[in-house]
């Protein structure tokens, strides 16, 4: 299971002889038959529509209800994004004296945050918004191009209500889990990078702080990940955080 912490499934698999595949690694060993996707307009069909938040729903209505009850302070730094943002539990002890609102939703793409992130930082009302998703797309077999794409529709669904919000996006980061990912996650990286760059908007901005979890032989150092692996620990945010601070700073200070 994702985020499994014990590995409870692979033990089972080691003991009792079951073959273990990856969707990542062995699809096309298991289907080898190539499969075609079939043009919905051509068969008469409505195309299908985009990815929907309707599982992320219950999340999405937790921080509503939150925000009603305590609405945050506007004005700051809205950090969206996936589970490492989620689990994030350090992060005003990380970014002392900032506005910092975390709003992460486990599990979730950067293409399905593209639908529902405006419902996640209405209340806060920030001068900013740092995004670091993208992990969980490569997972599934999205392409750098696809991860550029959500990034995209992301931008315009925000700049839709906030056309004058500064929008950073934090690099994918690598982890023990997912290290065979890595090559895939940098070329994302690299392509939101490079629109960044070219889209002439001071207000686009990229961030990476990925060589706070790795240690001097460039590897993932594990004291920076808690036990399954992916997601950073207590450690590993506060090495993020201490590169993240001054672009922090500066964001606030624009």
């Amino acid at each position: 299971a994702y985020g499994e912490p014990t590995n409870e499934s692979l033990d089972a698999a080691a003991k009792y002889g079951w073959q273990v595949v990856t969707i990542a690694r062995d699809w096309n060993r298991v289907f080898a038959k190539p499969l075609t996707k079939r043009d919905p307009a051509a068969a008469g069909q409505s195309p299908s529509p985009g990815p929907q938040p309707a599982r992320w729903e219950e999340e999405i209505a937790a921080y509503g209800r939150r925000d009603a009850e305590q609405p945050p302070t506007s004005g700051g730094i809205c950090l969206v994004g996936s589970s490492n943002i989620r689990l994030w539990t350090t992060l005003a002890d990380d970014f002392p004296g900032m506005n910092v609102v975390n709003r992460g939703v486990g599990g979730c793409r950067l293409t399905e945050l593209a639908e529902f992130a405006p419902r996640l930082i209405a209340a806060a009302e920030p001068k900013a918004i740092v995004v670091s998703a993208g992990t969980n797309d490569i997972g599934s077999g999205a392409t750098a191009a696809e991860v550029l794409d959500g990034f995209r529709r992301l931008v315009t669904t925000l700049r839709a209500d906030r056309p004058d919000v500064t929008i950073a996006f934090l690099a994918i980061a690598p982890s023990i889990k997912r290290w065979e990912q890595r090559e895939r996650q940098a070329a994302a990286n690299d392509a939101i990078k490079g629109f960044i760059a070219s889209s002439g908007d001071p207000k686009l901005r990229y961030l990476d702080a990925n060589a706070g979890l790795l240690g001097p032989d460039g590897m993932p150092d594990p004291a920076c990940f808690v036990e399954d692996l992916q997601h950073p620990s207590v450690e590993g945010n506060a090495r993020r955080a201490a590169i993240l601070r001054p672009a922090f700073q500066e964001l606030l200070e624009e």
